[in-house]
Protein backbone atom coordinates (compact mmCIF):
# COMPACT_ATOMS: atom_id res chain seq x y z
CA UNK A 1 0.00 0.00 0.00
CA UNK A 2 1.02 3.61 -0.43
CA UNK A 3 -0.03 6.80 1.29
CA UNK A 4 -0.14 10.26 -0.29
CA UNK A 5 0.91 11.78 3.04
CA UNK A 6 2.83 10.60 6.06
CA UNK A 7 0.58 9.11 8.75
CA UNK A 8 0.37 6.62 11.58
CA UNK A 9 -1.19 3.47 10.14
CA UNK A 10 -2.80 0.32 11.44
CA UNK A 11 -3.55 -2.62 9.17
CA UNK A 12 -5.74 -5.18 10.94
CA UNK A 13 -7.95 -8.20 10.24
CA UNK A 14 -11.51 -8.39 11.65
CA UNK A 15 -14.06 -11.17 11.68
CA UNK A 16 -17.67 -10.72 10.54
CA UNK A 17 -18.72 -9.88 14.12
CA UNK A 18 -16.32 -6.92 14.10
CA UNK A 19 -13.76 -8.42 16.48
CA UNK A 20 -10.14 -7.61 15.72
CA UNK A 21 -8.38 -10.90 14.93
CA UNK A 22 -4.86 -9.73 14.17
CA UNK A 23 -2.80 -6.59 13.63
CA UNK A 24 -0.64 -7.01 10.55
CA UNK A 25 1.13 -3.67 10.44
CA UNK A 26 1.27 -0.66 12.74
CA UNK A 27 3.44 2.42 12.90
CA UNK A 28 4.43 5.66 11.24
CA UNK A 29 4.68 5.47 7.44
CA UNK A 30 6.13 8.10 5.15
CA UNK A 31 4.45 9.72 2.18
CA UNK A 32 4.54 8.04 -1.23
CA UNK A 33 6.53 5.05 0.04
CA UNK A 34 5.50 1.53 -0.93
CA UNK A 35 4.69 -0.73 1.98
CA UNK A 36 3.99 -4.44 1.94
CA UNK A 37 2.35 -6.49 4.64
CA UNK A 38 1.76 -10.21 4.85
CA UNK A 39 -0.77 -12.09 6.95
CA UNK A 40 -0.12 -15.75 7.67
CA UNK A 41 -3.76 -16.52 8.53
CA UNK A 42 -3.18 -16.58 12.28
CA UNK A 43 -4.92 -14.63 15.01
CA UNK A 44 -3.13 -12.56 17.64
CA UNK A 45 -2.47 -15.72 19.69
CA UNK A 46 -0.82 -17.53 16.78
CA UNK A 47 -3.74 -19.88 16.10
CA UNK A 48 -4.79 -20.44 12.47
CA UNK A 49 -8.17 -18.85 11.78
CA UNK A 50 -10.99 -20.91 10.32
CA UNK A 51 -12.21 -20.69 6.73
CA UNK A 52 -14.55 -17.77 6.27
CA UNK A 53 -14.98 -14.12 5.44
CA UNK A 54 -12.77 -11.54 7.13
CA UNK A 55 -12.22 -7.83 6.68
CA UNK A 56 -8.91 -6.09 6.21
CA UNK A 57 -8.98 -2.52 7.53
CA UNK A 58 -6.29 0.07 6.89
CA UNK A 59 -6.49 3.17 9.06
CA UNK A 60 -4.09 5.96 8.17
CA UNK A 61 -4.57 9.27 9.86
CA UNK A 62 -8.20 10.27 9.22
CA UNK A 63 -8.53 7.84 6.28
CA UNK A 64 -9.92 4.33 6.52
CA UNK A 65 -10.22 1.62 3.86
CA UNK A 66 -11.88 -1.78 4.28
CA UNK A 67 -11.61 -4.79 1.98
CA UNK A 68 -13.26 -8.17 2.26
CA UNK A 69 -11.01 -11.22 2.17
CA UNK A 70 -11.84 -14.92 2.15
CA UNK A 71 -9.81 -17.60 3.90
CA UNK A 72 -10.13 -21.12 2.49
CA UNK A 73 -8.56 -24.06 4.24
Amino acid sequence: YTRPGAARVELAVYDVAGRRIAVIDRGWRGADERHAARWDGRDGSGVLVQSGVYFLRLRAGADERVRKIVVLR
